[in-house]
């Protein structure tokens, strides 16, 4: 099997969608000035995909066409821009009193966009498991699936667990605030089994 060892790379920042000079969004020179520097790298890389803050801290308690329009203006924004994927976060239901009725709104966002990811954080470091964001998180799948071709709209989102922000993994990636930073993931698989196929005993496995 090959695996391809060219980067994906990752692009932190705020959702702002306002014309700057330079680009619309604060994202825009930066994601370019990336880009390049990459591009002139080896080996390449493969796709650019950004991760704003959780959607709830852009919009509060949306509705599902508020939700919607965000996901499809930014949507739209970042094709305009060559990024490929988007992450507008988790709701994080890391506290017992977290509203999720927004958690419910994602099907929509899912059925009317192709680049976007929706994650639910049902917990974090120090916290118990939301066990209604769970639950909640449950109930979408099924919609999900039902309102996008073939229910691969389900690929573009998960309930995840302890995940900071700033990670470089989809759809898990967020951005916490600040100013913008920038991470890249490389699907290197072939490296630890290579590693580990020429180990001759657990012992050399686990030193690998």
């Amino acid at each position: 099997m090959v695996y391809d060892e060219s980067p994906i790379r990752y692009l932190f920042c705020s959702a702002d969608l306002s014309p700057r000079q330079g680009g619309h969004g604060s994202h825009g020179p930066f994601s370019h000035s990336a880009r390049r520097t990459l591009e002139d790298a080896r080996p390449g890389s493969q796709t650019l995909r950004l991760a704003t803050p959780p959607f709830t801290e852009v919009l509060g308690d949306p509705t599902a066409a508020q939700v919607v329009d965000l996901a499809q203006a930014l949507e739209a924004l970042c094709i305009e821009q060559g990024i490929d994927y988007i992450s507008i976060g988790p709701l994080l239901a890391d506290r017992p009193d977290t509203l999720l009725a927004p958690i419910y709104r994602l099907p929509d966002v899912f059925a009317a966009t192709e680049h976007i990811f929706a994650t639910v954080s049902v917990t974090a470091a120090a916290a118990a498991l939301n066990l209604a964001a769970i639950r909640a998180s449950a109930e979408i799948v099924p919609r999900i699936a039902q309102a996008t071709p073939d229910g691969f709209g389900t690929l573009r989102f998960a309930a995840l667990a302890n995940c900071p922000p700033g990670s470089p993994f989809f759809p898990v990636a967020y951005h916490a605030g600040g100013p913008p930073s920038f991470a890249f993931a490389t699907e290197a698989a072939d490296l630890p089994v290579t590693a580990f196929g020429q180990a001759a005993s657990l012992e050399k496995r686990a030193a690998a």
